[in-house]
């Protein structure tokens, strides 16, 4: 069997994650496809069988803080548009905010600041 170079294994596995993406669509259409960084990523209850995927929208926010700002609060609140300035919502908002977020509140946190879309917008919309 002749060996696949690196832009066919890419381009194979871009085929079967679009594929799975789509019948993830028809099976859990609120799943969330989101961009975290350069990386695609989801939220979906099928999260042992995705790459980058979390369980939770909290799960998600959980494992950003420690990779991306290294458990540094003031740093993660930063990012999501708190005490940027005089007229900001202060620390204390953000811990404050962050107490009253449902699941549902996150989600929409990431639809929004990491340009999420439910998968059956995405597939079937």
């Amino acid at each position: 069997m002749e060996q696949l170079n690196s832009s066919q294994i890419k381009e194979a596995k871009y085929i079967y994650n679009s594929e799975s993406l789509h019948d993830l669509a028809d099976e859990e259409p609120n799943a969330i496809l989101f961009w975290d960084g350069d990386e695609q990523a989801l939220i979906t209850k099928y999260v042992d069988d995705f790459d980058n995927a979390y369980k939770t929208a909290m799960d998600f926010f959980t494992y950003k803080l420690k990779r991306d700002y290294k458990d540094n609060l003031n740093e993660f609140a930063k990012m999501l548009g708190y005490g940027l300035g005089a007229k900001a919502f202060s620390m204390a908002d953000f811990l404050m905010d962050w107490n009253d977020y449902s699941e549902d509140s996150l989600k929409e946190i990431v639809r929004d600041d990491f340009n999420g879309d439910y998968l059956e917008d995405v597939y079937n919309g």
